[in-house]
């Protein structure tokens, strides 16, 4: 593909090891999990009310099984979720489905994103939402998260971001 690069603002890498992965897959899930976590708990509420009938528990027995069970339930998906993401990547790896070293150009109007199998094109006017964390910007269109970690910015480009990011929200 040939861009025309004159315009270029500044270029960062975001180097892709399983931490900033399983951060980038964080990001994917929040409504997938926001969803799973509200019907768990239905089922928990319905299923230990019942049981509670059935025994004929008070209350305070069937509130704190209730509770019990749920935060159970959250520490082993957290941890089975963390597990499963785990094997993903590893098996991304292995069978070299997943660049690990990202560069992102930024242009006045687009940004280029290449790996050693792309080179994508991705206009600013296609950009969805920008998400800030502690760690790095996410870059989200229609299909893709694009990650840009901060510890490999300068001040002026993580301003450029959140000039970005405030445009976007205008």
């Amino acid at each position: 593909m040939n861009y025309i690069k004159n315009d270029k603002i500044f270029s960062t890498t975001t180097e892709l090891d399983f931490e900033e992965y399983y951060r980038f897959s964080l990001q994917l899930v929040n409504k997938y999990c926001f969803s799973l976590t509200i019907i768990t708990s239905a089922l928990i509420f319905i299923v230990t009310t019942l049981a509670g009938i059935i025994l004929q528990s008070t209350l305070i027995d069937v509130a704190f099984w209730e509770f019990a069970v749920t935060i159970g339930c959250g520490i082993y998906y957290r941890i089975s979720y963390r597990k499963t993401i785990k094997k993903q990547y590893n098996d991304y790896c292995k069978d070299g489905e997943l660049d690990k070293k990202v560069t992102i150009n930024f242009y006045d109007n687009y940004l280029i994103e290449e790996t050693e199998h792309i080179i994508k094109k991705i206009e600013y006017t296609k950009i969805k939402k920008i998400t800030e964390t502690e760690n790095n910007f996410y870059i989200k269109t229609k299909h893709e998260i694009i990650i840009v970690q901060k510890e490999k910015c300068n001040e002026k480009e993580i301003t450029f971001i959140k000039e970005l990011l405030q445009k976007l929200n205008n």
